[in-house]
């Protein structure tokens, strides 16, 4: 029936069969075919308190413009992408939850990918692409490289085709999205970081043209005011390829978006931008009676309070009645409930709704405060396992495990969410139900705790990672960063710098070499000199070409300081020689090019490393 697809309508897919008459009902009913449970949950279901769900309130205009939007785009055939602005808090979330449960009952059956952009990630190149596949395919972070090859094969072959080619196509894609398949023999002779986005994307348009002829696809790309900038201009390159294809991107993001991004999708055909307005005092009174349905009386004075403190804001609304429910204002324990003003009049009201979100955690006991500000130093997304992995030096934790109540008491807070499929194998996924629950808990966290547990992260991250490690060392050298490790942290900071480079994401990548090379240690030549090799690479590449010269220079310096055997010397010398005479040449400065040429050859025959000589003499013409 349509109440029972009501209940279950975030756990399940479904198909709707029309009415039907039933024995024992007059009048024909509404059913529905449950076809198969639903993939990762993506987002937090609708809002309510004490396990009611409302509808949604003020947003009728607005939902009624993307149902216009994406009609358009099947009708017409046309790419649209539409950026939906809104505060922290005023239900980006819950117009696109209640968005796609309108489209998935259209007669055209669409196809929905979802990526999610996330604080923890913003700098990992191409993370919020990286994060779609990961919830299209179902890849879970910790699978060994094998089976993360293969499914990601079988994702791109279901749409162009089972071949070689196909096969060819995923692997591009794949490595630029930041999977490691470097070792495929498809990428043998793709060394420039250029070709590699160049066909990487345009593969991917092929991919969606391919979908986009048999189904309408919805692409939601949630929070991307903390996006990385690589994914965004992937996205614009995206959409003026599929500018024919009936694909609808929408994008959620805060009003900072625009102020870093003023340029954002300019020059795209179909573009429109819809700015979610707070409630009115009408519409938060109907959400307040939503909430509070139960209660046999509302007074006035509570909707005035409530009203004029959240100032239209809904998210503000459900957690301040959280808090007077917390506080005993009203009392959910009785049939209906009750609303004791007296205590209201006493209580001491937040200013604002980082205080209403602090008076909440300040009502958790001990334990789930403890739990729920560990999670927040892993991010908005979370494992139990991490929190387990947290607890390993508590000796009075390990012996109290109850993580597992703990986590479901926070749950039916309504503070967090499990999610259903997790991207670690071996541990339960959870979610903070909003972003500024968890900025606010992160910060409740006491400094010398919050370094414990960023490196307990990045050790647990060292571990689930496996083969894969490279795919995670930004996050790892963040989390060590601000753990205080600064010397490991600049090890895994520059191994980022490199992968960024590999994906040709040059400004991620020289922020990475950056911070690596203010971590490292001063008295370790050798980690200083790697972190110089990589970042001149990237000057070089992005043209900045007194930044170049300065660091083939301190290369130069620190070679000298470093003890080593006269070979191993000779053959570094050559490879900076080689890197100076590149420098020369592109700055028009031809006599010293060949020059310096000259000398990276008497170095390399020096050092007797003939592989380097035959290179050398291969790549470097004398005149």
């Amino acid at each position: 029936s349509h109440v029972t697809y009501l209940q279950v309508r975030g756990l399940f897919s479904v198909e709707p069969l029309g009415p039907t008459t039933l024995r024992g009902k007059t009048e024909p009913l509404q059913v529905y075919l449950v076809r198969h449970a639903k993939p990762r949950l993506f987002r937090p279901t609708t809002r309510g308190v004490e396990g009611i769900e409302t509808s949604m309130v003020g947003r009728d205009a607005d939902i009624q413009r993307l149902q216009l939007f994406l009609l358009d785009t099947i009708h017409n055939k046309t790419c649209r992408l539409v950026t939906i602005i809104g505060d922290a808090g005023l239900g980006k979330s819950r117009l696109i939850y209640e968005f796609e449960n309108w489209a998935k009952l259209l007669p055209n059956v669409t196809r929905h990918f979802r990526g999610r952009a996330s604080q923890e990630i913003q700098n990992r190149p191409y993370a919020l692409l990286r994060d779609v596949f990961l919830n299209f395919l179902s890849i879970q972070e910790n699978e060994p490289p094998a089976d993360v090859r293969a499914k990601f094969e079988q994702g791109i072959e279901e749409w162009l085709g089972k071949s070689e080619e196909s096969q060819m196509k995923a692997h591009v894609i794949g490595q630029l999205l930041g999977f490691d398949f470097r070792d495929s023999p498809h990428l043998v002779g793709l060394s420039d970081r250029q070709q590699l986005r160049s066909r990487a994307l345009f593969y991917l348009s092929e991919y969606f043209h391919a979908i986009t002829d048999i189904h309408p696809v919805v692409l939601f790309l949630d929070d991307i005011h903390w996006a990385d900038m690589s994914t965004l201009e992937a996205i614009e390159i995206l959409a003026a390829a599929l500018a024919q294809c009936t694909l609808l991107i929408l994008c959620l993001a805060r009003p900072t978006f625009f102020e870093q991004h003023s340029l954002w999708a300019k020059g795209l055909p179909h573009v429109e931008r819809l700015d979610l307005k707070p409630l009115s005092t009408a519409e938060s009174r109907e959400l307040i009676s939503q909430l509070l349905r139960k209660a046999g009386y509302i007074p006035d004075a509570l909707y005035e309070i409530v009203i004029s403190e959240s100032e239209g804001n809904p998210y503000y609304v459900e957690e301040f009645i959280k808090m007077l429910m917390d506080d005993r204002v009203i009392i959910v324990s009785t049939s209906p409930w009750k609303i004791e003003m007296d205590r209201l009049n006493r209580l001491h009201i937040p200013a604002n709704l980082t205080g209403v979100i602090q008076s909440r955690l300040d009502s958790l006991s001990a334990e789930e405060r403890r739990v729920i500000q560990q999670a927040s130093v892993i991010g908005r997304v979370f494992w139990d396992d991490a929190i387990k992995h947290l607890s390993k030096d508590d000796i009075a934790v390990k012996a109290d495990n109850r993580l597992s109540e703990t986590l479901e008491s926070l749950h039916q807070r309504e503070l967090i969410f499990e999610l259903r499929n997790s991207t670690f194998q071996g541990a339960r996924e959870y979610i903070f139900k909003h972003a500024l629950l968890r900025q606010v808990t992160y910060e409740s966290v006491l400094k010398r705790e919050r370094s414990k547990y960023h490196a307990h992260i990045a050790d647990w991250l060292v571990q689930r990672s496996g083969e894969r490690i490279s795919e995670f060392a930004s996050l790892i050298g963040t989390h060590l960063d601000l753990a205080g490790s600064a010397s490991e942290a600049a090890g895994y900071l520059r191994q980022a710098g490199e992968w960024a480079a590999q994906q040709f994401d040059n400004p991620h990548a020289l922020a990475f070499f950056n911070r690596a090379l203010e971590l490292a240690s001063p008295n370790r030549a050798e980690d200083r000199y790697a972190i110089l090799c990589g970042r001149e690479l990237v000057n070089d590449s992005l043209g900045r070409r007194e930044a170049q010269f300065e660091d083939l220079r301190n290369m130069e310096n620190l070679l000298a300081e470093v003890s080593m055997e006269p070979n191993l010397r000779a053959r570094l010398q050559a490879e900076i020689e080689v890197r100076f005479s590149n420098y020369y040449e592109v700055t028009s400065n031809y006599p010293q090019a060949i020059a310096t040429a000259q000398q990276a050859v008497e170095h390399a025959e020096q050092s007797g490393d003939k592989k380097q000589v035959r290179s050398l003499n291969n790549n470097i013409t004398v005149e």
